[in-house]
C-alpha cells in the first residue's frame, strides 16, 4: 500500500494529485510520535493513520517559511505541515461530490428518520391501538400493497420499536441517540464543514500558541489555505493565484469573510 500522500493542486475546478518524486517536490516523514494534546490534533488523526511521508511542492514550502517567519512562527512548521496535508486531503476529498441516487437519500436520511420516529411515537403513547392506521408496502412487481388486518399492523409497529429499542420509558432519550447516528449535514455543505472545522481549530490554536492579534492570525490563516489550496473566499475561480511577494498575498486575504468561519459560520446541518 502507498502510504505517501500525494500534494493536490487544484486545477480547471479539480483536484489533480502530483505523480513521481523530483527536486521541485520536498518529501517529508512524519514523526513517530505526534503531540495528540493539541487542538488540531483529532483533525489530523485520520492522516497520520493513513501515511507515512507526503510531498510538498519545494515553491509552496519556501512560501510557507516566509510565512511563518513573517508572524514569528517558525516553530509551529512541524504541527503545520501535518494539518496543511490533512486540511487539503479533507477538502479535496468532499469537494464536488457527484450525486447519486443514493446520496441523495442519505443526505435526506435525518428527516425521513425523524418521520419515522414521530409515526412510533404515536403508536407508543397512543391511548387505544384498535385503531392503528394502516401499513404500505411499495412492492417491486405489484405495486403499492396495503395491510390493513390489525394483528399484522400491530406486530409491524411492534417490531420496528423492538429493533431500535423504542419504550415509552426512553423515548425521547432513545430518539435523540438515532438521530445522532444519522447523517446531520447537508451534503452539499461537506466542503464548507471542512473549512469550519479547520479553520476555527487553526485559529484556536494560533491564538494558544502565539500573542498574535486576532488580525493577524487572520492573515496567517488566510495565506495557509491559499498555499494548501484550500479556498476560504466566495470566489468561482477555478484555479489558484499565489502571488509571488507576500504581502501581496496577505493583502488578497478576505478577512471580513475569514473571519465569519469563526463568529457566524454557514448553516451546514438539517433542521
Amino acid at each position: 500500500m502507498d502510504r505517501l500522500y500525494h500534494w493536490r493542486n487544484f486545477v480547471n475546478n479539480k483536484y489533480v494529485a502530483l505523480e513521481g518524486n523530483d527536486s521541485s517536490i520536498n518529501l517529508h516523514t512524519i514523526p513517530h510520535e505526534v503531540n495528540s494534546g493539541t487542538i488540531i490534533y483529532p483533525l489530523c488523526k485520520t492522516f497520520l493513520k493513513t501515511y507515512k511521508t507526503f510531498q510538498i511542492p519545494t515553491h509552496i514550502e519556501e512560501k510557507l517559511d516566509e510565512l511563518l517567519e513573517r508572524f514569528n512562527t517558525p516553530h509551529l512548521k512541524s504541527p503545520l505541515l501535518i494539518f496543511g496535508c490533512a486540511l487539503q486531503e479533507s477538502y479535496s476529498d468532499n469537494f464536488d461530490i457527484p450525486k447519486d441516487d443514493l446520496l441523495k437519500d442519505f443526505d435526506v436520511e435525518s428527516k425521513d428518520f425523524k418521520t419515522l420516529l414521530g409515526i412510533l411515537r404515536n403508536y407508543l403513547f397512543a391511548e387505544n391501538r384498535k385503531h392503528l392506521p394502516d401499513v404500505s408496502f411499495k412492492t417491486f412487481t405489484e405495486g403499492t400493497t396495503t395491510i390493513k388486518n390489525f394483528f399484522v399492523k400491530h406486530d409491524i409497529y411492534d417490531a420496528l420499536c423492538h429493533s431500535f429499542n423504542l419504550k415509552k420509558e426512553n423515548f425521547e432519550e432513545r430518539s435523540q441517540e438515532l438521530l445522532a447516528m444519522t447523517n446531520q449535514i447537508m451534503v452539499d455543505k461537506y466542503p464548507e464543514k471542512v473549512k469550519v472545522d479547520f479553520i476555527q481549530a487553526l485559529f484556536n490554536y494560533i491564538g494558544t500558541e502565539t500573542e498574535l492579534t486576532k488580525s493577524d492570525i487572520l492573515k496567517l490563516i488566510g495565506v495557509f489555505f491559499t498555499l494548501f489550496q484550500v479556498k476560504v473566499s466566495n470566489s468561482k475561480d477555478t484555479e489558484f493565484y499565489i502571488h509571488n511577494y507576500l504581502e501581496d498575498n496577505i493583502k488578497s486575504v478576505d478577512l471580513k469573510n475569514l473571519n465569519h468561519y469563526i463568529t457566524r459560520p454557514p448553516i451546514l446541518f438539517h433542521y
